[in-house]
């Protein structure tokens, strides 16, 4: 971890951010991405970029099957907001559901602490990135989960997110009709078809 060389009376003194890799790999950059292997890339790579710049609305979803480049294109984010020194929460969906959960057992001060910071790390951090929401997930506490968190971050002000998922759309609304209304409005649904890149490496090879 790294922290801010800034003042004491600085929002940002005393906190930390994960390192950025010394030499970070080039697949993992957005720039690197390759885009001319299916039509949809391009849009999904220009709105990871505006995202990244903090341009355009503050929510962004991916939507699209296993292997289309949602999650690389996550990374390539999370590279772009380590350099600009912005701070935010990666995590896989089922990693941050299995968290919430896990305060269900706790109790008196050890729950509300471990709830406090849950509450800073996902509903007010300033950019959140959620990988494969709705993955293995398909319960309904676990949509009444996903339903309480991301309205907390529908502001007003909506804060940046940024969601992937393997949902059609039509399915993200039956599941989160709520959620899915707050994106027609301060976000970005983009849907990804390329195929998956795995099976293309494993015909090349």
């Amino acid at each position: 971890f790294v922290g801010f060389d800034v003042p004491r009376a600085h929002p940002r003194f005393g906190r930390v951010v994960p390192c950025p890799p010394c030499t970070p790999a080039p697949a993992q950059l957005l720039d690197s991405f390759d885009t001319s292997v299916h039509p949809s890339l391009p849009r999904a790579l220009t709105a990871c970029q505006s995202f990244a710049n903090g341009d355009g609305k503050p929510w962004l979803v991916l939507g699209g099957n296993v292997g289309c480049g949602k999650s690389h294109l996550m990374v390539g984010v999370a590279d772009v907001l380590l350099r600009r020194m912005e701070l935010y929460t990666m995590r896989p969906a089922s990693e941050v559901l299995g968290a919430i959960r896990s305060t269900w057992n706790m109790e008196g001060q050890e729950r509300l602490g471990a709830e406090a910071d849950l509450r800073e790390t996902l509903h007010g951090r300033d950019v959140l990135l959620l990988d494969d929401l709705a993955a293995g997930q398909g319960t309904p506490s676990g949509w009444a989960q996903w339903d309480d968190l991301l309205c907390h971050r529908y502001g007003p002000p909506a804060l940046r997110t940024l969601l992937t998922t393997n949902l059609a759309w039509e399915q993200f609304r039956k599941q989160l009709p709520r959620v899915a209304s707050r994106v027609a409005e301060v976000g970005v649904w983009v849907p990804i078809t390329a195929p998956d890149y795995r099976q293309r490496l494993t015909r090349a090879s």
